[in-house]
């Protein structure tokens, strides 16, 4: 991969996922996270072998006047460290085609993240075993879980996993037919996700509720699976595509829909 930053992000369709993401608020404090991630499926695909998904690099970002600059400008670092990163598990090196660059769409809560972190950690110094000195030095790796594990209310998105290209136009018809909000589409690296907007409660009974389209469309489209609160890889950045030979190709997340 080129260090060419213009080689490594679609930025068109980078600021076009920020600019739509829901808004951050100071009072009560929320956050959006972005990982770079490595990818079980396709490191073992080049020959590395993991036994999970795991995270390499994590960002929060805070809500400061000018958060999607700065949200954009740290999803272009991390393109430079997925393309030239010095990451290894067991002695294998990480190539840039097992990474990709995921983050979440609804914000995070601050308070009761930390409120989490906080009640562990007393429980943590009071039970002092080898293990909860381990724990009690990886207060950011166990920060950016909670924070992970805490949406904030209000907000509720659900992604359809689309992996065979041949049922996609089927499901955005089935899911334009129920009138549901479509935030966005984008095409990712082996098929297509549809991410539904259910903030509003009429939306969310119609997805969720009896007879609703979260029970009827895998039922419907046998390889279509239901996400919630899903981790997007994120529209312009790298996430190579698998070959029929086995080997990968290049290929970025595109916004279908926005």
């Amino acid at each position: 991969m080129e260090t060419d930053l213009n080689k490594l992000i679609v930025e068109g369709d980078l600021r076009a996922f920020v600019g739509k993401l829901p808004e951050l608020s100071v009072e009560p404090p929320s956050v959006h996270l972005i990982m770079l991630a490595v990818r079980k499926r396709r490191a073992r695909k080049l020959g590395v072998q993991v036994k999970d998904d795991f995270l390499v690099e994590r960002r929060i970002i805070r809500p400061h006047l000018n958060w999607r600059e700065r949200y954009i400008s740290e999803v272009k670092n991390l393109a430079l460290l997925q393309a030239k990163g010095y990451y290894h598990v067991d002695g294998q090196a990480v190539p840039p085609a097992a990474m990709g660059i995921l983050a979440t769409v609804c914000p995070r809560a601050v308070l009761p993240a930390l409120t989490k972190l906080m009640k562990e950690n007393m429980d943590l110094l009071v039970h002092r075993t080898e293990d909860a000195s381990i724990l009690l030095a990886r207060q950011d790796v166990r920060f950016f879980s909670s924070l992970h594990s805490s949406q904030m209310r209000g907000n509720h998105f659900v992604t359809l996993d689309v992996d065979d290209p041949s049922i996609y136009s089927r499901v955005v018809a089935t899911v334009t037919e129920s009138q549901l909000a479509v935030w966005m589409i984008t095409q990712t690296s082996r098929g297509y996700h549809i991410i539904l907007d259910l903030r509003g409660s009429e939306d969310a009974t119609k997805f969720h509720g009896k007879d609703g389209l979260a029970g009827k469309l895998p039922k419907l489209y046998g390889s279509l699976e239901v996400q919630s609160d899903s981790q997007e890889p994120v529209p312009g950045t790298f996430y190579c595509k698998e070959a029929p030979d086995g080997l990968v190709i290049p290929h970025y997340v595109t916004i279908v829909k926005a």
